[in-house]
This record gives C-alpha cells, sequence and structure tokens, in this order.
C-alpha cells in the first residue's frame, strides 16, 4: 500500500478556520453603516466616473 501524505495544506485550513471563529464577531451598527455609505459612493462613481479625484 503506498503511504498517505501528510495534510499539513488540510491542517493549516483547520486552525485559520478556527483562529476566525474567535477573531470575528457581528459588526456594529455605525460599521453596518459606513460600509452601505461606501457602496452607495462606490456605485455614484462607478455610474459617473468624472466625479474620481486622483
Amino acid at each position: 500500500m503506498a503511504e498517505k501524505a501528510p495534510l499539513y495544506g488540510g491542517q493549516a485550513v483547520v486552525e485559520g478556520v478556527w483562529l476566525q471563529f474567535f477573531t470575528t464577531k457581528e459588526p456594529n451598527n455605525l460599521q453596518i453603516e459606513v460600509s452601505i455609505a461606501a457602496f452607495y459612493r462606490m456605485k455614484e462613481l462607478d455610474e459617473y466616473p468624472e466625479q474620481i479625484v486622483a
């Protein structure tokens, strides 16, 4: 029988998901408000690219 290769990549994924579980939390209302405002501004600039200031 052939030996199985160690799953170092798989272990990293599991550890990454585990770490993400402990380091993420629900955004508060202000964070949601800012993300919505940024999204609408992005849509506006997408429609009117001449407003972009470089």
